[in-house]
């Protein structure tokens, strides 16, 4: 969705107003928010343009065991309608919570709902496919501990092995090639 709004908020604001806009509970359920400023819409005026800065946001909701994925998509699309109970939520908990004011809320995708694997460790964070766990206590996104992993959550060990796998299965197939071009037989002793 794309969104006018005073200040850029940060990523626990906008999941903390995420979370009582469509009313789920543990706010870890809220699970990836991402957003990033954009230009003004084509539909606002180059003059007339109302002040603040237009942001589009990303959502990704774990659904809650007692509710339907239908429930929480009709939810989420309803952050979008004009006068919904949940962009009231929404901008109320921006405005009174944050000292944010949003404006000019609008859908740019329809929501929808995938089923993926949702892994949980022993201290109850659940892991993504970001990498990143979000803790049911704190709500607060952290890189996983002890493991071997780069800002954005690409685990460094692995890409190193697919590379080293790539160049030793690459020199092999040289070897073979230049073994049938020069007609020698060569023997590997392992």
């Amino acid at each position: 969705m794309t969104m006018q709004l005073s200040m850029e908020p940060s990523i626990t604001a906008m999941r903390r107003c995420v979370a009582s806009a469509i009313e789920v509970v543990p706010l870890s359920l809220v699970h990836r928010v991402s957003f990033h400023s954009t230009k003004r819409r084509l539909s606002q005026a180059q003059h007339g343009a109302p002040k603040g800065l237009n942001y589009t946001v990303d959502l990704e909701i774990i659904t809650p065991d007692e509710v339907s994925s239908e429930i929480l998509v009709g939810l989420a699309a309803g952050l979008a309608v004009d006068g919904s109970r949940a962009q009231r939520r929404l901008m109320n908990s921006l405005s009174e919570g944050f000292g944010i004011k949003a404006s000019h809320i609008s859908q740019l995708i329809m929501p929808r709902a995938f089923q993926t694997v949702i892994v949980n460790d022993t201290s109850g964070s659940i892991w993504g496919t970001s990498g990143d766990a979000v803790n049911e206590s704190s709500a607060e996104s952290r890189p996983m501990a002890g493991k071997d992993r780069s800002d954005n959550g690409v685990p460094v060990g692995a890409v190193i092995g697919y590379i080293v796998g790539g160049i030793s299965a690459l020199c092999l197939v040289v070897v073979g090639v230049w073994c049938m071009a020069t007609h020698r037989t060569v023997k590997f002793d392992v």
